[in-house]
């Protein structure tokens, strides 16, 4: 009787550890996707910040104004408020 309890002892032990292991290779399979993840996520928010600064530049809104066929204000026509 002492020998089937010290296997199902040893038994419970083993089924614990590996559990364990399970779950830390698991959180380390999570760990390298969310990095992987972060990497490609600030990718893409440099790749926007860069798009972002080409339209905001003076040259450019000038162009894009010249394409839809706006033109400078003129000053005669122009109200200003003091």
């Amino acid at each position: 009787m002492q020998g089937v309890a010290a296997v199902l002892i040893v038994f419970a032990i083993a089924v614990y550890y590996l559990s364990g292991y399970a779950q830390l290779s698991t959180e380390g399979i999570r760990a390298s996707k969310l990095s992987s993840q972060l990497k490609q996520e600030q990718s893409m928010a440099a790749f926007w910040k860069q798009q972002q600064a080409l339209m905001t530049t003076p040259g450019s809104i000038e162009k894009r104004a010249n394409t839809i066929g706006m033109l400078p204000a003129d000053e005669k026509q122009t109200i200003t408020l003091p």
